[in-house]
């Protein structure tokens, strides 16, 4: 074998390509809805009139709730696939797009690959080849491939929400499965009542109406008087979101460990952590290996450039001595209904479709509640998110502490933010790496956005598809986090046109 520092080595190719990577609880598609939503036809329209016929998106579907390193190694796999089945050719330049905890999976994948620059790529044997030389592809022909990487509101210190689930991560696991009872039911009260989604779709709340959208899509329905061959395709479809559906409740049921990763790595919570391989708790040397091998300086390796969005969202009128008394009243609600569910179960294991419309009428309730007034799930999580208690508001955190060294403060003031400013799921503080320098590195540009968590990935209003949908799905994207902060589709399109530009025009450095 030849120099592994020079095998494979990579000639400009003209091809680039664009891997969009969803974050917690998230894949690349439920049914017809797209995490990334509207990403593809922004896409399309950029690159006609581009003209960037060299340029490729690709959609990576991930487990929702895993831990980061699993989630990295999933990724891992997915790129080397790529790269052994010739759709990205060594030479290719790939830019790597995290919203929220993908970015982190992206950063704990990069350290795999940089640890372990000579082991075999996944799923790779002797007669896979990577390029002229005829050689396995390696760890460092995967890395060797990725330019760039864009960050949409990532937790790199971790956020306080995290913080406050994990209090409860039983608690919502256990509300999991009592769901997946409820998908039975539905599919079986659907074929003789009708589906109850028709209720949850005129709901006035954007994520109740995605919910009823979304048992739509598999309940089972067939519209009368089609073809025979168009109400067996129409079967096929509700029966693939159906399994699609449940395959991702079942990987949160079975694999909540991102949860803990998003933590914020505080004083009282390193000693917890201290094991923890998630880039969220990196130290500051980690870091700088991080920084060192994006500047290139790693033995054979090219540079990475970094695109970052750091998102902030005002919060609605809750007073926050109102914060504690929300959480006490949620957290006592979900362990009490819980354990009421969880009690009936025992009593009701034989009827299944008993139990389950019980579970159904306790999930269908809780979101009355909650979204009854569009705005108080998003007042209430933004309200916890910039909690006094949480460490983003504390000036002797660790997390801060850290990030203080780069004169954030005046960063953060001329936007006129604050540490406890967050886009209702992860703090504006956290996203800021590795903006947290004295001198900023050029590498890596920085943009602040005034949108909610949801907004940027194409989450921020409730649209109609073009023409009915034979699924029954009545929307392709919602508002899934009320937060009224005026972001629509001009903003929509002008932060995916940045994205495209630095994925697929920009020249990379070094």
């Amino acid at each position: 074998m030849s120099d592994p520092t020079s095998h494979n080595a990579l000639a400009p190719t003209g091809r680039k390509h664009l891997v969009l990577v969803p974050g917690f609880v998230g894949s690349d598609a439920l049914g017809q809805l797209r995490y990334y939503a509207g990403v593809a036809q922004a896409f399309q329209a950029w690159r006609k009139q581009a003209g960037a016929e060299h340029a490729t998106l690709h959609y990576f579907d991930n487990f929702p709730t895993a831990s980061v390193a699993q989630r990295a190694a999933r990724l891992h796999l997915f790129l080397a696939d790529k790269l052994a089945l010739g759709e990205i050719n060594v030479g290719d330049e790939v830019t790597l797009l995290g919203h929220s905890t993908g970015g982190l999976d992206i950063r704990a994948l990069l350290t795999v690959l940089r640890d372990k620059p000579n082991e075999l790529a996944p799923r790779n044997d002797a007669a896979t080849s990577a390029g002229p030389s005829d050689e396995p592809l390696t760890n460092r022909d995967v890395r060797a491939s990725i330019r760039r990487i864009v960050f949409m509101s990532v937790p790199h210190y971790g956020t306080n929400i995290a913080d406050f689930a994990a209090r409860y991560q039983k608690t919502i696991q256990d509300a999991i499965t009592d769901v997946l009872h409820g998908l039975s039911a539905n599919r079986a009260l659907s074929s003789w009542f009708g589906s109850p989604a028709d209720v949850l779709q005129k709901h006035a709340s954007d994520l109740v109406v995605a919910i009823g959208d979304a048992l739509v899509e598999t309940d089972g329905v067939t519209e009368r008087g089609l073809p025979a061959a168009a109400q067996r395709a129409q079967e096929a479809a509700e029966r693939e979101a159906r399994f699609e559906l449940l395959l991702w409740l079942e990987h949160m049921q079975d694999d909540f460990g991102a949860l803990l990763d998003l933590r914020s790595l505080t004083t009282d919570l390193a000693a917890e952590l201290a094991g923890a391989v998630s880039p969220a708790h990196y130290d500051a040397p980690m870091r700088a290996r991080e920084l060192a091998d994006w500047a290139g300086r790693t033995a054979g390796v090219p540079g990475i450039e970094t695109l970052s969005f750091a998102n902030h969202a005002a919060p609605f009128a809750l007073s926050r001595a109102s914060t504690p008394l929300l959480e006490a009243v949620g957290a006592l609600w979900v362990q009490q209904a819980s354990r009421l569910i969880g009690l009936l179960a025992h009593v009701l294991d034989l009827f299944v479709l008993p139990r389950a419309l019980l579970d159904v009428s306790f999930a269908t309730g809780a979101l009355a509640v909650l979204q009854g007034e569009r705005e108080v799930l998003y007042a209430l999580m933004h309200r916890i998110c910039s909690h006094p208690s949480g460490p983003f508001t504390q000036s002797t955190s660790v997390a801060v502490a850290r990030a203080g060294s780069i004169k954030w403060k005046s960063l953060l003031n001329s936007q006129g933010l604050d540490p406890s400013s967050n886009d209702g799921v992860v703090n504006t503080l956290s996203m800021l790496w590795p903006h947290d320098e004295d001198e900023p590195d050029p590498r890596h540009q920085l943009v602040f956005v005034r949108a909610d968590h949801a907004d940027i990935v194409g989450l921020y209003a409730r649209i109609p598809p073009p023409a009915p949908l034979d699924s029954g799905r009545s929307h392709v994207s919602y508002d899934i986090f009320p937060s009224q902060g005026g972001f629509g589709k001009a903003q929509f399109d002008a932060v995916w046109t940045r994205v495209f530009e630095f994925a697929f025009l920009r020249r990379v450095s070094g």
